[in-house]
């Protein structure tokens, strides 16, 4: 496997793959490759511009195969915080529409040896599944979706694509779309009915939604200063607006 991309949690995911048995080739990375020799003990080998010369004929063949599978190994921050988050975001956006342009290239699944992943559960490729994180039978993961410590996904969740999970959230009883965040410790209980996360969506620390839908683009909140947000409650509250339907 090699690692498209690099970050801090690049040591994380090394060290999960030795726990899973996944051998790492390298990191494909143009922000140091020539500059440095390798991070966290990993080689850095190549850049991202070279990316389609990991597929080639071997032996005989007369077609081309790729030689390796490829995890993207940068973070994205619903924060947009400073300069620094957003040329990360930039980077994780550019390098997924890298990927794009090999239809057939093979994304490759990391998921800890300590955590629950039943085998009815769909996968896309590119996930990272933390340790005791807990799947429960029939959900369906996207592609390139971090799910990390401790989290929980109830039974026939759909997430969609490059979604985050941070530590200790928890989702059942919904689908949840493309490109959204829940953050360290939030919990989003469905009705299997009509609950639903959008695409988009940035839950903040702490908090517990009942229930309601989370249209796309919404920021569930508990600070009243943020303008033109739902607020809702933090975790041993509830959300009034879902139990009252």
């Amino acid at each position: 496997m090699i690692f498209l991309g690099s970050n801090s949690a690049i040591s994380i995911w090394a060290e999960v793959c030795e726990r899973a048995r996944i051998p790492v080739t390298g990191i494909i990375d143009s922000d140091y490759y020539g500059n440095t020799e390798s991070i966290c003990g990993i080689p850095v080998i190549d850049r991202e511009e070279n990316l389609g010369n990991y597929k080639k004929k071997l032996g005989t063949s007369s077609s081309k195969i790729w030689t390796n599978s490829f995890f993207v190994a940068t973070n994205w921050d619903p924060s947009r915080r400073d300069d620094v988050t957003e040329r990360n975001n930039e980077k994780r956006e550019r390098l997924k529409a890298l990927l794009e342009q090999f239809p057939d290239i093979p994304l490759k699944n990391i998921i800890d040896p300590l955590a629950v992943v039943p085998k009815d559960v769909e996968l896309g490729g590119g996930n990272y599944i933390g340790a005791g994180t807990v799947i429960e039978p029939g959900a369906k993961i996207g592609k390139h979706t971090q799910i990390w410590y401790q989290c929980i996904v109830g039974h026939d969740v759909e997430i969609g694509e490059d979604c985050v999970l941070n530590r200790r959230a928890t989702i059942w009883g919904a689908n949840m779309g493309n490109h959204s965040y829940i953050s360290l410790g939030s919990t989003y209980g469905g009705n299997y009915e009509d609950s639903y996360i959008g695409n988009n969506v940035f839950i903040h620390p702490g908090i517990a939604v009942a229930g309601r839908p989370i249209e796309d683009g919404e920021t569930v909140t508990i600070r009243e200063q943020l303008k033109n947000r739902r607020r809702t409650q933090v975790i041993g509250g509830y959300d009034t607006e879902a139990i009252s339907k």
